[in-house]
């Protein structure tokens, strides 16, 4: 669930920084410093973040009050009709304001899955999971088969060092958003994040259908660094995906037997320190046999 939970969000900042990025690059900026072109762009950032939060926040309540005192327990199909109106009211009022649609989608997911899941009947509960389970799988395959045949629909630019940096930026990128924040949570959590869940959180952070959708909709002149930017993408996308994705599993696994080697030897080291604290009562019994009693060895 933390890898899950961190790329979810991490797909929604993405988001929200390429809009603030879109946003500048549409200005006219030219008459600012940099310093106060930053905290321009922090503001907008900051707006985007928290007010796409809490719409989709206040959106779930809503949801949830209206569905514990309005009793649709009888009609199971109105009230999974209504829940499906209230888990596209997000996104809708968020992309209407110019917020961040998919942040909304994701804080009122967090909040309805809390409270209004529990007010609906038993019926609608199983209907609205099952169908969701089968919407978010045709969705996800229909976006990697997208993926996957936008490698040979449109055409690409190549360049091996700018792919090399990329990578690198990537992974160095998670390494100081990861490792930090996993340690300050800490603090307020009752269940620690393990170095080892850390780990596992950097090396299985997945590229996908986010972060190709969004070098598809940037702006950019001329056209060679728009395939620039889709071409390193689609690149970051499978090289996460075949060689990241792939190797979490056995990663997994190894640390998984060098935990458990590492327990069995600390065992095995208690037990021979038990047997050698035996052996030695034993031959200071031998040798100081009328000035030691029995329950007097380990002070001789």
């Amino acid at each position: 669930m933390l890898v899950f939970g961190e790329s979810i969000l991490n797909d929604a900042v993405s988001i929200v920084l390429t809009n603030t990025a879109e946003g500048f690059a549409r200005d006219d900026n030219s008459m600012v410093t940099g310093w106060e072109t930053f905290l321009q762009a922090l503001g907008y950032f900051l707006k985007m973040f928290f007010g796409s939060a809490a719409l989709g926040t206040l959106t779930g309540l809503i949801s949830a009050i209206f569905l514990k005192h309005f009793d649709l327990r009888k009609t199971p199909s109105l009230e999974f009709g209504m829940m499906i109106i209230f888990a596209y009211l997000p996104y809708g009022l968020a992309e209407g304001i110019k917020l961040s649609g998919i942040m909304s989608i994701l804080f009122s997911g967090i909040v309805m899955s809390h409270y209004t899941h529990h007010n609906l009947s038993p019926v609608t509960q199983i209907l609205m999971q099952q169908t969701l389970r089968s919407v978010a799988f045709m969705c996800e395959t229909c976006v990697f088969a997208f993926l996957g045949l936008s490698i040979f629909s449109f055409p690409h630019k190549f360049e091996l060092s700018f792919v090399i940096w990329c990578i690198v930026l990537v992974l160095v990128g998670r390494a100081v958003n990861i490792f930090p924040l996993s340690y300050l949570l800490n603090f307020f959590r009752d269940h620690k994040i393990t170095p080892k869940m850390m780990f596992i959180m950097w090396f299985s952070g997945l590229r996908g259908a986010i972060p190709y959708a969004l070098s598809l909709h940037l702006g950019l002149e001329p056209i060679e660094k728009r395939q620039l930017i889709g071409t390193t993408t689609i690149i970051i996308v499978l090289f996460t995906i075949l060689l990241l994705g792939s190797g979490t599993m056995p990663l997994i696994r190894i640390m998984d037997n060098e935990e458990s080697q590492s327990r069995r030897k600390s065992k095995k080291d208690i037990n021979l320190s038990k047997t050698e604290k035996m052996v030695k009562k034993k031959i200071l019994a031998v040798i100081y046999p009328s000035s030691c009693r029995h329950t007097q060895v380990d002070r001789c």
